[in-house]
């Protein structure tokens, strides 16, 4: 059951801020990218990922192609110009290296039918895993061509 309920918000974050993206290979490669628990074994490293930019209600994000979102941390959106939209062909695809961390801060809560901002799980779901995100610090960019 644990891993439907992270199935779902994986492809609620997608939806929410859903974008295509690139990706191109350098630290991580394309196989543990899709396999989001395997990224754990790059905490605290430095790393690059590319993909297309996007902004969420949680901050400045990078949609990485058939992968995971990677969060910016501090950063509460792109700069102007960066982010022009859902699906805009126009938004921008950087490569962004720094290195990775993790938070538990994603806005899980029990769904007992009471009005709640954030993501309603199930009873007896374990908010502490649901609430999980990859990040990136002390991060770098630079402008990609599409």
């Amino acid at each position: 059951m644990t891993k439907k309920l992270l199935l779902f918000i994986q492809i609620f974050w997608i939806i929410g801020c859903s974008t295509s993206s690139k990706i191109k290979e350098n630290t991580v490669s394309k196989t543990e990218i899709s396999q989001v628990p395997i990224l754990s074994k790059y905490l605290g490293k430095k790393v690059t990922f590319t993909g297309e930019t996007l902004n969420c209600a949680t901050g400045a994000a990078l949609q990485i192609a058939n992968g995971p979102m990677i969060w910016l941390d501090k950063l509460n959106s792109w700069p102007e110009g960066f982010f022009l939209g859902e699906n805009n062909k126009k938004n921008k695809i950087v490569k962004i290296s720094g290195t990775l961390i993790e938070k538990f801060d994603l806005p899980v809560f029990i769904d007992d039918g009471s009005l709640k901002h954030g993501i309603p799980v199930p009873i007896g779901t374990d908010l502490g895993k649901l609430s999980h995100r990859y990040l990136l610090t002390d991060y770098t960019w630079e402008i990609e061509n599409r």
